[in-house]
């Protein structure tokens, strides 16, 4: 099994009450994501949450961090907590989560819930949910959940696409950051052997993952050329 880091970029901060913010990232293969096989392995996941620590005793955990571990133990039951952390004085907490990155045409009911997939006859790279996450995330942003629920726009999504193969793979970029910088379309990117592409998805790419739309999908790459 390939294991699949999550990058290290945690959100911005933000008050309980007005939600939970929610950084999901991957570093994927390109390998991976062109070859003809599905591939698995496990992700980090980052939910903020008002406090690692109870205020009447630092011995234990805050009741926030019970819910989030909670929520997530429901929304992803193959999950399992990590830890709690606190950078820049926000709360963290730490899930592994497993994922799914390959052609989409492979995809099946035991398939992760979490996927970055290739359509094998358009030729583009999109992220997907899988039914039954978006059921169970479509119930949790309806109600007070994870640190006050959630809504899309607390999601941030980032991928890091590493070029593993000994060729230099073109491709088109639409509705991500690269890097810094903001790209509505970009044609005809070179990823050379051995580089990688930081990618993080535009609130709008990234806001179709939670469509009711068929057909719709958070498309971020397509023309993959070797």
């Amino acid at each position: 099994m390939r294991k699949v880091v999550m990058l290290g970029a945690v959100v911005v901060s933000a008050l309980a009450l007005n939600g939970c913010k929610i950084d999901m990232g991957a570093s994927i293969p390109l390998s991976g994501l062109l070859g003809s096989e599905l591939k698995t392995g496990s992700a980090d996941l980052y939910v903020e949450v008002p406090a690692c620590n109870s205020y009447e005793d630092s011995r234990q955990p805050s009741k926030g961090l019970v819910d989030a571990k909670n929520e997530i133990a429901k929304i992803i039951p193959e999950s399992e907590f990590k830890e709690c952390f606190q950078k820049k004085f926000n709360s963290f907490a730490s899930f592994s989560v497993p994922i799914a990155y390959g052609p989409a045409n492979k995809v099946a009911d035991s398939t992760s819930q979490i996927r970055v997939l290739r359509d094998t006859e358009k030729n583009f790279a999109y992220v997907a949910f899988g039914q039954k996450l978006k059921q169970s995330l479509d119930q949790a942003r309806k109600k007070p959940s994870i640190a006050g629920g959630f809504s899309p726009s607390d999601v941030s999504l980032s991928l890091n696409l590493t070029n593993d193969t000994d060729k230099t793979i073109t491709a088109n970029f639409v509705g991500v950051y690269i890097g810094k910088d903001p790209v509505i379309v970009e044609n005809d990117i070179e990823i050379g052997a051995g580089k990688v592409v930081p990618l993080t998805l535009s609130n709008v790419t990234t806001s179709m993952l939670f469509s009711d739309i068929k057909n719709r999908s958070a498309w971020f790459m397509d023309g993959m050329k070797q």
